[in-house]
């Protein structure tokens, strides 16, 4: 359809701006649902893995079952044998999302950060909350447990609580 030079009827440019506003909040709510959906997944896949180690699987059959995972999906990248272990070590840390913090708000990359970088559980559970909470980038993120934010007052650890809804993309 053509542009037309007509000026347009009055409240056009209210109904346009709100109508912009819905698409954002939409595609913003479809990315925390998408990314909900992929951390339970992991977390699944993670916690299958944990049990199975502790029923005496052994890393061998470990690998196998990757490697059939892969072969049966080979368009998902998230099956390397890598981020098979990140899965594991993210059931590991966060089993329950009801007590977990707002994990769903962060892409894995930084998630996989907190589990590389940061050992204690306060701290990881601090450090998640408040990238949520500023929308760090993952090289913030890095950069504020390299410079252990979490020692300078910057909140305390044993009151984390759920952080209002991030104001802007990661």
């Amino acid at each position: 359809m053509a542009a037309t030079t007509s000026p347009p009827p009055a409240g056009y440019r209210q109904l346009l701006d709100d109508l912009q506003r819905q698409v954002r909040s939409s595609r913003a709510a479809a990315r925390v649902a998408v990314n909900s959906e992929m951390l339970a997944l992991y977390r699944t896949i993670g916690r299958s893995l944990l049990d199975r180690t502790h029923d005496g699987w052994s890393a061998e059959a470990m690998e196998r079952m990757g490697a059939d995972l892969r072969a049966q999906f080979p368009d998902l990248v998230a099956l390397s044998p890598g981020n098979l272990d990140y899965m594991r070590r993210f059931a590991e840390v966060w089993p329950d999302p009801a007590t977990a913090p707002p994990l769903e708000h962060l892409p894995w990359g930084h998630i996989r950060v907190l589990l590389d970088e940061v050992a204690d559980p306060l701290a990881q559970d601090w450090y998640a909350a408040e990238a949520v909470r500023y929308g760090w980038s993952e090289n913030v993120l890095r950069h504020q447990i390299l410079n252990h934010a979490h020692h300078r007052g910057r909140g305390d650890l044993r009151a984390l609580g759920k952080p209002p809804e991030p104001a802007r993309r990661l």
